[in-house]
């Protein structure tokens, strides 16, 4: 093995630093922009979001969403356009259930 570093120089101390950041998005829409749609599990009319809206609020990718989806942790439905909008009430209990589950962890 090769020494990089000229010999005087190998009791050099390495030091890691991390940081921990948080981002907080606020959205502020108009109501009648929010889509009220019923919910086949929730068998409630619920706000509803588009996808990158639900990705957006819930800070996660949307691989891990539809994964939820797939799973029904976060309720859906496809709007007759072809799009799938997310029950915004499944999802903001699964991000309710998320955080507790992450206090009890600390």
């Amino acid at each position: 093995m090769r020494l990089i570093l000229p010999n005087k120089m190998t009791n050099a101390k390495k030091i890691l630093i991390t940081t921990e950041t948080l981002e907080l998005f606020v959205v502020h829409r108009n109501a009648s922009v929010f889509p009220q749609r019923t919910c086949g599990l929730c068998s409630t009319e619920q706000t509803m979001l588009t996808l990158d809206e639900a990705v957006i609020l819930a800070a996660i990718g949307t691989r891990k969403l539809m994964s939820l989806i797939d799973g029904k942790v976060v309720h859906s439905v496809e709007a007759s356009s072809g799009h799938l909008m997310v029950c915004q009430k499944s999802l903001r209990n699964y991000l309710k259930h998320k955080h507790k589950k992450e206090m009890n962890h600390e």
